[in-house]
């Protein structure tokens, strides 16, 4: 997939593999991109503009607007057909005739992104369970701010996942997630606010919560910092569990045990602002503190039983450059690899 580096925004929509990407409709080719995004995160904001250019083809044109398409498509094909038939004095000079293929181009592409995008949605019978969505990522150590079409806003934590149904706002407010978020939700009392996490769903009116859910960890947890919510799980629909502010919901997933807990305000507080905290923290401290920060797993491997303690603050930083921190003034040394870091004591 090399050669998708050098593609303009136009030439990644003629890719089949890239459109069942952004629809979420193959889960091979999901699964391709992502991980060619994880190799090239400098093409990020291409391939974003790529997917919105591609929705909002879906969602804007009318049959009006995909017929009135049509005809022009057609008059500029049957213009290029008459441009060859001219005797060659008439032609067109070469570069005329390039941005004619160009322009033909272009509107064969807009065409039938609209046209292939808008037949999906409008033909996909309500039942059908391939939804499309806009499917937003966090690498390692990487935090995402996010702003949602009705006001809404989200810091997406690293190593997750969220996706965003097309038609967000539209009828519902629902979205998925993998890995860990927060939500700052704006008031809506005719359209809860509807996140899901494996089996759980937590409903908001207007509020500031926070859902994690990593494979690595044994369960998922909500913390509610404002407002209220509402917490049910498809295995248990009827029993349903409401948080007030400074209440953690906790469940297992092997014995789908559910705990409600008080949490630390002020470290979510911190969480919030990007401001990672150590005093005096031990090795085992410091490996709970970034897994929990960094929403990766974090491996000790002691070689050593030289106690180690670390003071430090940092403000929105890289795991990498935290760690190097850590590292140097404790003599250790570390490795990330995809979702995992591993600390070595020395």
């Amino acid at each position: 997939m090399t050669k998708f580096h050098h593609y303009t925004i136009e030439e990644l929509l003629l890719e089949d593999s890239f459109v069942h990407y952004c629809l979420a409709t193959n889960d091979q080719a999901v699964e391709e991109w992502d991980t060619w995004l994880k190799q090239y995160p400098d093409q990020q904001k291409k391939i974003e503009a790529a997917k919105k250019l591609l929705f909002s083809l879906g969602i804007r044109l009318t049959k009006e607007e995909k017929q009135l398409e049509l005809e022009k498509l057609k008059a500029a094909v049957q213009l290029e057909k008459q441009n060859r038939q001219l005797p060659q004095a008439w032609r067109p000079s070469g570069k005329s005739m390039v941005r004619s293929v160009v322009s033909i181009a272009a509107a064969v592409l807009l065409f039938f992104a609209g046209y292939q995008v808008s037949n999906w949605f409008s033909s996909a019978p309500v039942s059908d369970t391939r939804l499309a969505y806009e499917i937003i990522h966090s690498g390692n150590g990487e935090r995402k701010m996010l702003e949602l079409s009705d006001g809404s806003s989200v810091i997406l934590n690293s190593n997750s996942r969220l996706k965003i149904p097309v038609d967000y706002n539209l009828h519902t407010r629902s979205l998925e997630l993998e890995g860990e978020a927060l939500f700052e939700v704006a008031p809506n009392k005719k359209k809860p606010f509807l996140v899901r996490a494996e089996q759980t769903t937590v409903a908001a009116l207007g509020t500031v919560f926070k859902v994690r859910a990593y494979a690595f960890e044994p369960g998922l947890q909500a913390l509610l910092l404002e407002g209220k919510i509402k917490l049910s799980s498809a295995a248990k629909p009827a029993a349903a569990s409401f948080l007030l502010p400074g209440m953690q919901y906790s469940a297992e997933r092997k014995t789908g045990t559910v705990s409600l807990l008080n949490f630390d305000q002020e470290q979510e507080a911190a969480w919030r602002k990007g401001r990672l905290i150590f005093r005096n923290a031990s090795l085992e401290q410091i490996r709970e503190t970034l897994q929990y920060w960094y929403g990766m797993e974090v491996i000790l491997k002691k070689n050593s039983h030289k106690p180690v303690r670390f003071n430090g603050e940092f403000d929105n930083k890289e795991l990498k450059e935290v760690m190097t921190a850590i590292a140097y003034v404790n003599n250790l040394s570390y490795t990330i690899n995809e979702n995992q870091l591993t600390i070595i004591s020395r």
